[in-house]
């Protein structure tokens, strides 16, 4: 049985197209779902020492019009987290997950949103986000990694998408994305490199009677780089690698009546 009282409080203006800033103060509770709580590495039932998260977030930003055809939105907050639920792995279970609590965490991050649409045919949008999640108090092979940042959550992410329309109901599509360097485990000692992707989509839309079919063609991975598409988190023996696939290519065909 778990139990928990959270508050939650928001303020906003928005009588100005221009800006419109906000202000949210709220408290989270978070229980372990059931896959983290029967991998139990004792064995036999739940692991009863898997608490639940408790976290308070802060949040203060703004939002609205920079020109006519500009939107954009900014928010910058902080989250205090108790009882962080990180994956690990052991060595007489290979692949295999368990999970146990990190103590108390601090999560600093900026968010920025720009998008573009001209009404008519160009539509954009860039984005950027700075995650400084970082632990506070967790201690580990009698280790306190207090400083250290959290695994699996690059600091720096940008993303780019831009899209065109054409005549005869044809698109094309342009997805960017970097994500920066992180770590694969919780002391820091790994580091896995940043990279760059990016995507590209051809549509061409056909009606038919009440409904439509949109043909696509695609490729991923324009540039062929060689990344790592996950990341298992505390993996044992360093098996924290998983390839992503390099340029591929793709046909679809979805029909609506």
């Amino acid at each position: 049985n778990y139990n928990a009282l959270n508050f939650a409080f928001g303020l906003s203006y928005s009588q100005h197209i221009r800006i419109s800033p906000f202000l949210r103060i709220a408290s989270s509770y978070e229980t372990p779902v059931l896959s983290e709580l029967s991998a139990n590495p004792i064995g036999g039932g739940f692991n009863l020492d898997l608490k639940p998260i408790r976290s308070v977030n802060f949040e203060i930003g703004a939002k609205g019009k920079l020109l006519e055809n500009f939107n954009y939105q900014t928010s910058l907050f902080r989250i205090e987290s108790s009882n962080e639920i990180l994956p690990f792995e052991l060595q007489d279970f290979p692949g295999r997950d368990f999970f146990r609590n990190a103590g108390s965490t601090s999560r600093t991050g900026l968010e920025c949103m720009l998008e573009y649409d001209d009404n008519n045919t160009w539509t954009s949008s860039l984005s950027y986000t700075f995650s400084n999640f970082k632990f506070k108090d967790y201690v580990l092979d009698n280790e306190n990694l207090r400083g250290n940042l959290l695994p699996g959550i690059p600091q720096n992410t940008v993303n780019f998408r831009v899209r065109k329309e054409f005549p005869f109901a044809v698109s094309v599509t342009s997805q960017n994305q970097i994500i920066g360097m992180l770590y694969a485990e919780d002391k820091n000692a790994v580091v896995v490199p940043s990279y760059f992707r990016s995507d590209f989509l051809l549509q061409k839309t056909i009606t038919i009677r009440k409904g439509s079919c949109t043909l696509s063609a695609g490729m991923n991975n324009l540039f062929n780089v060689q990344y790592f598409d996950n990341i298992r988190l505390n993996a044992f023996g360093a098996r924290f690698y998983e390839a992503a696939p390099g340029r591929n290519f793709y046909l679809g065909v979805n029909v609506k009546f």
